[in-house]
């Protein structure tokens, strides 16, 4: 198999997980980027070699199969596992009571709103909240040795 046919392989299984999981705006986004390209900002090295009254500027370049892979990967790491941390701390100082605070004032729950999707809502609380974080940090380590995977160059 051709080192390209793998990373693709790879690319189409975990664009087929995250639709699973309902995730597809993930994958949305990904290929937004991809379709942007990869923008290149010409280093100060480069510039002093160019030849003399040419000016290098920046300009996109496709990513390649491996970079696509990468993307996605990190993709998920900032939206998931991340995602999950920042919930884990929001609910810790919100719900987590304290020597000033009577029970039957802390709020049960804590419900995200969108500001693009105005439907949309995510509700947070103690129950939930720890289950989707050991999750994510598993997904964490799966998508860790993934991208060792990756940088060894198999």
């Amino acid at each position: 198999m051709k080192e390209d046919e793998y990373y693709d392989r790879i690319y189409q299984s975990l664009i087929t997980l995250l639709g699973q999981q309902g995730l597809s705006w993930i994958v949305q986004d990904v290929n937004e980027q991809i379709v942007m390209g990869k923008v290149m900002i010409p280093t100060p090295e480069e510039k002093k070699k160019a030849p003399r009254g040419k000016k290098l500027r920046t300009y996109s370049t496709a990513y390649s199969h491996k970079e696509r892979l990468r993307l996605l990967i990190n993709t998920i790491r900032h939206v998931v596992v991340h995602g999950a941390s920042i919930e884990k701390e929001v609910l810790s100082f919100y719900l987590e009571p304290d020597a000033h605070s009577q029970a039957q004032f802390r709020p049960l729950a804590i419900k995200f709103y969108s500001e693009v999707e105005q439907e949309e809502v995510a509700i947070t609380d103690e129950q939930q909240a720890p289950l989707r974080y050991a999750q994510a940090q598993k997904l964490g380590n799966i998508l860790d040795r993934l991208q060792e995977l990756l940088d060894d160059d198999h």
